[in-house]
């Protein structure tokens, strides 16, 4: 699957299950701080695409979305996700 088609999964979920304004879904925007998307609502989202897609994403791999590579186990890291990051990691799914 292409990225552009994980994304357009992604914008389709965040529309019909949290409400967001498909406009404002962009691959830039910060989960939390643009779309306001709190900790809980990055579970539930997850927690969706399972059911929709019959996936398995870890909970200690949602909660390192954000965080470069070398970063991913330092609990200073901010986490800070994008749309990108989180498209980029889903597509990781859907082998």
């Amino acid at each position: 699957m292409e990225v552009n088609e994980v994304f357009e999964k992604v914008k389709n979920l965040f529309v019909e299950e949290l409400g967001i304004d498909a406009e404002k879904v962009t691959m830039e925007a910060k989960l939390e701080a643009d779309l306001e998307i709190d900790s809980l609502g990055i579970v539930e989202v997850a927690m969706a695409f399972e059911d929709e897609y019959q996936i398995v994403l870890p909970d200690d791999e949602i909660g390192e979305l954000g965080c470069p590579d070398e970063n991913k186990h330092d609990e200073k890291c901010e986490h800070n996700p994008n749309v990108e990051d989180l498209t980029n990691y889903l597509k990781t799914k859907f082998v």
